[in-house]
């Protein structure tokens, strides 16, 4: 069968099946599109290798063939999510010259990919519920470490205090959107976002 992946809004996969020859890698990366539904909405602890091949539409020796177990599929999963979000954020930013404009392309892109990143959070609470099972520890680092990256090619600057903040700001007004919903305006809260990070440059990096 030949797997065709479709790249929709925030990020998500739509998989057609079709009675010709197998791409592996969209194979590979559809098995884990599939996963990063189910694992966002039901945890890592309550699907089982057989919900994830059903849900895929493969049977449980095609998911062996590309993953050694289900915790195989929760690391390479969380890998591929930042990847996705790192790609796209390079691609935003290219060509933006002051820091204006590279913090609106910054909120512009959260904002796009808001659904998507609640999904990635939901996802980031199971790797630390799971870490004593899992030893998701060196995981954690380096998705941390790429994020920061990603966030450090938005606002053009190596500042760890900086990075630290982005990354926590947006993290902490996701979490307030996805449990308060639209009492919590994104727009005003990343405004003002913008203001602070501009002022601090202005300050520090002239």
């Amino acid at each position: 069968m030949n797997l065709k992946i479709h790249f929709i809004s925030n990020a998500r996969y739509k998989i057609n099946l079709m009675p010709k020859i197998v791409n592996h890698q969209e194979m590979r990366q559809g098995i884990l599109m599939v996963c990063f539904e189910l694992f966002a909405k039901r945890g890592y602890e309550a699907v089982s290798v057989k919900d994830i091949a059903k849900a895929a539409e493969v049977s449980t020796g095609t998911l062996y063939h590309y993953f050694k177990n289900k915790q195989a599929i929760f690391h390479a999963l969380a890998e591929m999510a930042v990847d996705l979000d790192i790609n796209d954020a390079k691609e935003s930013v290219a060509g933006l010259k002051t820091n204006r404009d590279r913090l609106e392309s910054y909120v512009s892109f959260v904002k796009s990919r808001e659904e998507f990143m609640i999904a990635e959070m939901l996802l980031i609470t199971d790797f630390y519920r799971q870490r004593e099972v899992l030893d998701n520890s060196e995981l954690i680092a380096k998705i941390g470490k790429k994020m920061k990256a990603q966030i450090a090619s938005f606002i053009n600057s190596e500042n760890q205090e900086l990075i630290d903040f982005s990354l926590s700001f947006f993290m902490g007004l996701i979490m307030q959107r996805m449990v308060f919903g639209q009492e919590i305006s994104f727009d005003k809260v990343a405004a003002m976002y913008i203001k602070l990070v501009e002022l601090y440059l202005e300050k520090n990096e002239s």
